[in-house]
């Protein structure tokens, strides 16, 4: 064995995968429940943060702020 060949990087010619096709992926996406949204803000707030877990996930922050609206 050569050291040349021992530190060398050769790539493979040939690559063994797949790709899925994404019509799965697609039909999964519209046979979800459509539901509206409510007036409520609060029951929208509870709505978002059981979609997304966010007791669970710290990677999602949601912010509760006040908006002052004047004529």
């Amino acid at each position: 064995m050569n050291i040349k060949e021992l530190f060398s990087y050769h790539p493979k010619q040939y690559y063994n995968f797949e790709l899925k096709p994404t019509g799965n992926v697609l039909q999964n996406y519209e046979s979800a429940p459509k539901q509206n949204v409510s007036s409520n803000i609060e029951l929208n707030l509870k709505y978002i943060q059981s979609k997304y877990q966010t007791n669970i996930n710290s990677d999602i922050m949601i912010r509760t702020f006040n908006l002052i609206a004047q004529n």
